[in-house]
């Protein structure tokens, strides 16, 4: 007895490209999705972080002369407890034992993260405009050191000058992307988004 060997037909073929087309518009579906919310995170850092520097300018026009104006005794570039501020809340991820390059860590707690009343993450007391220019501090949509998803804050006092750098996920907005905003901000970093009167005060051990 001959068996005679069963090709497929024109009906099955047509199932499995179908199933095949369902499976490759899933596939890229989740990928742009993810791409979606890592591009719209990254606006959000974007567009905060301006937000901090403009806020921390006008606050300087009216406190460049106060040695306190832009952060605690001993914290500032230079200063005996020279520090990092960081957005991540102190009761969740706890960096106080840690000393990166020279600086400490310092952290504010979950419930005062983004007052802006010198306690929050970071230590600027925009309270004492007659208009603050922001009602809370933003913090990065991620936050977490671990996933080096944050926002980092450092300042020098005799030159009253500042800066703040965020981490970005969007290839396109990284260096060499096709909408690249970390290699010209004019910052001495190519990886990571940077702004302030002196963007090169940071140290490049963060992210």
């Amino acid at each position: 007895m001959v068996l005679k060997s069963k090709g497929l037909t024109l009906l099955e073929i047509v199932i499995v490209v179908f199933i095949l087309l369902i499976i490759l518009t899933f596939f890229f579906s989740v990928f742009d999705y993810a791409n979606f919310f890592k591009k719209s995170r990254d606006d959000k850092r974007i567009a905060d972080l301006w937000a901090l520097e403009m806020a921390l300018t006008s606050y300087l026009m009216f406190n460049k002369n106060n040695p306190l104006a832009l952060g605690p005794t001993n914290t500032g570039i230079g200063e005996s407890e020279q520090s990092i501020f960081i957005s991540v809340p102190v009761d969740v991820e706890n960096l106080s034992a840690l000393i990166l390059g020279g600086y400490r860590l310092k952290q504010a707690s979950s419930s005062n993260l983004i007052n802006i009343d010198g306690n929050g993450w970071l230590p600027v007391d925009l309270t004492t405009l007659v208009n603050p220019p922001l009602v809370a501090y933003p913090v990065d949509p991620i936050n977490s050191y671990n996933k080096k998803l944050f926002y980092a804050y450092v300042f020098k006092r005799n030159s009253s000058t500042f800066e703040i750098n965020a981490n970005l996920e969007f290839s396109d907005y990284k260096k060499n992307g096709g909408i690249d905003q970390t290699s010209y901000d004019s910052g001495d970093n190519d990886n990571v988004l940077e702004v302030g009167n002196d963007k090169r005060l940071m140290i490049n051990l963060l992210y």
